[in-house]
């Protein structure tokens, strides 16, 4: 199972459904964040912080302008890059993906090791 996250998948390998909570292993991909020129990474972390929202809601898709902002400065281009790739900042934003996820197993929707 795939879960998105920053427009990546995260993989879960593997999960059990104990009585009251659950296991859960996960695996990222760094190399193929580290693969993707600048202006994906800002594109990814514009959709993950918008500086502005559509009518539903959701992020409003950037313009190049805001885009250029993102990819402007080497240090901080680099700083999100590596949390794009971070397991740890996935957990820390209380993925929504994974709650669902996570919800759907103690709901009994899903099975543990499918």
């Amino acid at each position: 199972m795939m879960i998105s996250w920053y427009d990546e998948d995260v993989l879960v390998c593997y999960y059990a459904v104990l009585g009251n909570h659950l296991h859960v292993i996960l695996r990222t991909r760094p190399d193929v964040v580290a693969a993707w020129p600048d202006d994906e990474v800002a594109r990814r972390w514009w959709n993950l912080f918008p500086q502005c929202r559509d009518a539903e809601g959701g992020p409003a898709a950037p313009e190049p302008h805001q885009l250029c902002m993102l990819t402007a400065q080497p240090e901080a281009l680099a700083e999100r890059r590596r949390r794009l790739s971070s397991l740890s900042w996935f957990m820390r934003l209380g993925n929504p993906g994974l709650s669902v996820f996570m919800g759907d197993c103690l709901k009994g929707d899903i099975h543990a090791g499918s």
